[in-house]
């Protein structure tokens, strides 16, 4: 199986499901390739990133960086709505820990690092409330 992604409309979700991530490259392709795709562009939707299948990354904190800088140009570009991602590796865990660090000193993005799907997708689909 390779990296790929799935649009679900109901119960309204993407899902980026990562098997082995070898570089940036990785991850940046499959998420421009769902932002290109015309059914994402019309309705973006909360995305879980799928990383329980990645056993090891081969990143360090300066990558961790880089993907920030993606994530906001993709924020800016695209609003995205919400994202959860799904580690069940304690080394892939803590790297998605550290970037949803990082992650808030530069921008506004709704984010959340989970073990267990059945919580990401909980949180992913909860419906989101005003701040009033």
């Amino acid at each position: 199986m390779i990296n790929h992604y799935t649009l679900f409309h109901e119960p309204g979700h993407a899902c980026l499901t990562f098997v082995r991530i070898t570089d940036m490259a990785d991850i940046r392709d499959l998420f421009e390739s769902l932002f290109d795709d015309p059914r994402y562009a019309r309705a973006p939707l909360p995305i879980l990133v799928d990383l329980s299948l990645v056993t090891e990354l081969p990143f360090g904190i300066a990558h961790i960086e880089q993907l920030v800088a993606l994530f906001n140009k993709w924020h800016t570009r695209h609003g995205l709505p919400r994202v959860a991602i799904l580690a069940t590796q304690e080394y892939v865990f803590g790297l998605s820990r550290m970037w949803e660090l990082l992650k808030d000193t530069v921008m506004n993005l709704t984010s959340g690092v989970f073990r267990d799907r059945n919580q990401a997708l909980a949180w992913l689909l909860e419906p989101v409330r005003d701040s009033a």
